[in-house]
């Protein structure tokens, strides 16, 4: 959303459901109110359209942006703007660089937006956990285990992720399928606390 070639015109070209494009729209939103128009140290009384316009070499004078937009949330219209404005082929990374306050000064709309854009658009891409993450969920479905429901297999997944970071209490679990083992035919031997399954022949 935030690489001015795409935005969201990207995902309406690829026939996406007009909800998801919303949603896309609303979470940027979030975000943008959550960590970045907190930022703006701009005056309200002076945040007019002709400030936050996206356009550094935009010259053009009006005098009646003030009267126009008063009463507006320009934090909102600085990236509503930014969205509705036709895409455009330049660099990611020169396109927000160029939008970035001066240093030392106070930040804008447009300032706080190029920070949003320049931080997500200079984020390194690497799939080495999107790949482990296919490669372990393919290991889950084998021959004998083929039937298994998404529900099932997403919970695997999670539970082995937490697992992972430790934050699964391993004596409870083990207390856990033991108590489970005792009550389907299960007996333990007391002698080195181990269970054994019961022979059914």
């Amino acid at each position: 959303v935030l690489h001015p070639r795409y935005k969201l015109a990207y995902f309406r070209q690829e026939n996406w459901p007009t909800k998801w494009v919303n949603t896309a729209r609303e979470i940027i939103h979030e975000y943008w109110d959550e960590h970045y128009a907190p930022l703006i140290e701009d005056d309200g009384s002076k945040r007019t359209a002709r400030a936050c316009t996206l356009d550094p070499d935009d010259s053009d004078d009006d005098s009646f942006s003030d009267v126009d937009n008063f009463g507006r949330n320009m934090t909102d219209d600085v990236l509503n703007a930014y969205l509705d404005a036709p895409t455009s082929d330049d660099d990611p990374i020169a396109y927000w660089t160029s939008r970035l306050d001066l240093p030392g000064s106070k930040v804008t709309a447009r300032g706080a937006l190029a920070k949003m854009g320049l931080e997500f658009t200079s984020a390194p891409a690497a799939s080495v956990d999107v790949e482990r993450l296919f490669s372990h969920g393919g290991l889950q479905v084998t021959k004998r285990r083929h039937n298994l429901s998404f529900t099932t297999l997403r919970c695997l997944m999670v539970l082995r992720s937490w697992f992972l970071m430790d934050l699964v209490p391993i004596e409870e679990v083990v207390k856990f399928f033991r108590e489970k083992w005792l009550r389907y035919g299960g007996k333990r031997d007391d002698s080195n606390d181990e269970v054994e399954l019961l022979d059914e022949n």
